[in-house]
């Protein structure tokens, strides 16, 4: 297998909120980030809100399951945010129990000037903006309501559709099953139902296990007139059990038929626990699924999205999106691809348990949203949005949305601590400016350690990230910008040489960090562990140096998928009378993701 370089991740978040008792701070201005939380008093104190644990966004209003205070109590409820004339959101109307007249515990969607939803069991209710603001106009008919259902688990307003998703109902032949509700608007704007795709054909239900076709419809997407359904735990060729698969339906003069599907990439041997389709949104000729179960070994499931391109009617896979590794963590159970959202040329990925290490080492499960684009057919990619914090799983990227040039991604079990102690999950959004990542095609790949500039051997400290001075004035800084595409690379090169100087790429099964005193090695740092060669190279009149894809061995990964590999430059500097003759001297390392896609 050939193993390329990746050039498109770093390993410290552009976002970083550090969560305390019910605030938040960024290392950005106040601007880039807003943190949208409940209405706090003292009465939500004794209660677990949930904020955030449904939403819905468009471009000038965003929608949040809520807590919401009534005269004598607190109930809950649904609040929406529309966007301010500074472009920030601002809490507009509240809808609770009591104005809908029925539980608010269901599933959002949007689309317009129309919110849709509300309910699980009950009829969703159609609330619709005027010049007044916003009112409950009507409802849909849940017509697979039935006592003892687990009631609608998901929304989708597309146009003049409606697809409702019910997790537990009776079919026409008495059996458990799941079912799409397709609902279509008429004349009079009202939603009426048109039909219902029940989660089996000619009986057989999709993703087998019996008769209840489990995981049907957890997520779906319209692609122009067709309606794309996962059934994240089907067979590959979407019978029995397996890693999932989505199914093609169109609409027919007999309702609505599946006419396709779309196979799991990893073939008839998926994992049962990849759930492939988890997640899933269409983008014009592009196609995203999550399967945020995915990894190498059951052990060791860090989650994937699939990117898919389409060819006339039909999707091919093209590659597949992994997340980074944290450098000193993991992401073992890191479900990324739980949730997706798309805009502004980015896909934004939700990772729900991520894990990175705290100051003093320990490692917090709160979860990441990474931003990636497309550059020279690579998807570049790194952390955008991640909050965290110490007590309990704050699950940001549970959900996602893009909305008016910002990004959404809700915790919706953001520990709430008061006085140091953790008195109860709150839930909360945090909304971040597009406009405000870095062009990740424009990111230098790798992270940078071991520049020298606290311990040089034989000369002064030098610049951080470089290493240790030489004899041309500078100290070697080593980098890698662009990417690498089958054999054609962009750039990987180190400056700062001495002129026309010969020099060593090596790269080490794993890092010293940091490094021993015995690791010492001329004006500089020998950081790797058991160091092999990749490549040599001669630095320029200028002193710079270069390698090419051609002149690199592709070393497996050593770190877990898709692996890390330390790499440094160690070069002769023949003219720094501050070390002996025959001493070496090292540039800063990095430290690299490899994959084999």
């Amino acid at each position: 297998m050939t193993m390329n370089l990746r050039f498109d991740q770093r390993f410290l978040a552009a976002w970083m909120l550090t969560l305390g008792s019910a605030s938040a701070s960024a290392q950005l201005p106040h601007s880039a980030v807003q943190l949208l939380e409940p209405e706090m008093n003292s009465i939500l104190l004794t209660s677990s809100t949930g904020f955030g644990d449904e939403m819905t966004a468009t471009q000038d209003f965003v929608c949040v399951r809520d807590v919401v205070p009534t005269a004598t109590s607190f109930t809950r409820g649904i609040t929406i945010f529309e966007r301010g004339a500074g472009g920030e959101w601002e809490r507009s109307q509240s809808f609770s129990n009591v104005d809908f007249q029925v539980p608010v515990d269901g599933p959002l969607t949007s689309e317009g000037n129309l919110i849709i939803g509300g309910t699980s069991i009950h009829d969703p209710k159609v609330l619709q903006r005027d010049a007044n603001g916003w009112s409950v106009v009507g409802s849909v008919p849940n017509t697979l309501a039935v006592a003892g259902t687990s009631g609608l688990r998901k929304l989708l307003l597309h146009g003049d559709w409606l697809v409702a998703q019910s997790r537990g109902v009776r079919n026409p032949q008495g059996q458990w099953d799941q079912a799409l509700m397709m609902y279509h608007r008429n004349a009079a704007g009202d939603f009426e139902h048109v039909d219902t795709i029940f989660g089996r054909e000619n009986g057989v239900p999709y993703g087998g296990g019996g008769e209840y076709s489990r995981r049907f419809g957890w997520s779906f997407a319209f692609d122009g007139d067709r309606l794309l359904v996962a059934s994240a735990i089907s067979g590959h060729d979407g019978t029995g059990l397996g890693g999932g698969a989505v199914f093609i339906f169109e609409e027919q003069a007999t309702g609505w038929e599946r006419t396709g599907i779309i196979q799991n990439p990893t073939g008839p041997t998926a994992p049962l626990g990849e759930q492939f389709g988890l997640s899933m949104l269409v983008e014009g000729n592009r196609l995203f699924i999550g399967a945020p179960f995915a990894g190498p070994t059951s052990q060791y499931r860090t989650g994937r999205v699939d990117v898919f391109d389409r060819e006339g009617t039909e999707w091919r896979f093209s590659k597949s999106i992994l997340p980074s590794v944290p450098w000193g963590g993991t992401l073992d159970q890191g479900i990324f691809g739980f949730s997706l959202a798309y805009a502004e040329d980015t896909l934004f990925v939700g990772s729900q348990v991520g894990q990175l290490p705290s100051a003093n080492g320990d490692q917090h499960s709160f979860g990441t949203t990474y931003a990636f684009r497309e550059c020279g057919g690579r998807w570049h990619g790194a952390p955008f949005v991640t909050a965290q914090q110490g007590w309990g799983q704050s699950a940001y990227g549970h959900f996602l949305a893009a909305a008016g040039g910002k990004v959404l991604t809700s915790a919706h079990q953001r520990d709430m601590v008061v006085a140091g102690q953790l008195v109860f999950s709150v839930g909360a959004v945090v909304s971040a400016d597009i406009a405000l990542l870095e062009d990740p095609c424009d990111w230098t790949y790798g992270r940078s350690f071991c520049g020298g500039e606290t311990q040089c051997p034989c000369g002064p400290g030098s610049v951080a990230d470089e290493g240790c001075p030489n004899s041309s004035g500078t100290g070697a800084k080593f980098q890698m910008t662009g990417y690498w595409v089958e054999s054609t690379v962009q750039r990987a090169e180190v400056t700062g040489l001495p002129p026309n100087t010969i020099c060593a790429l090596f790269y080490g099964d794993r890092l010293f960090n940091p490094p021993p005193p015995a690791a010492t090695a001329g004006a500089g740092l020998l950081c790797l562990q058991a160091p092999a060669l990749l490549a040599i190279s001669q630095a320029n009149g200028s002193g710079a140096a270069y390698f090419t894809d051609e002149e690199l061995p592709h070393p497996p990964p050593v770190f877990g998928d898709p692996g890390l590999r330390p790499l440094q430059v160690l070069y002769r500097d023949r003219g720094q009378s501050a070390c002996p003759l025959g001493r070496i001297n090292t540039s800063n390392a990095l430290m690299v993701p490899l994959d084999d896609y």
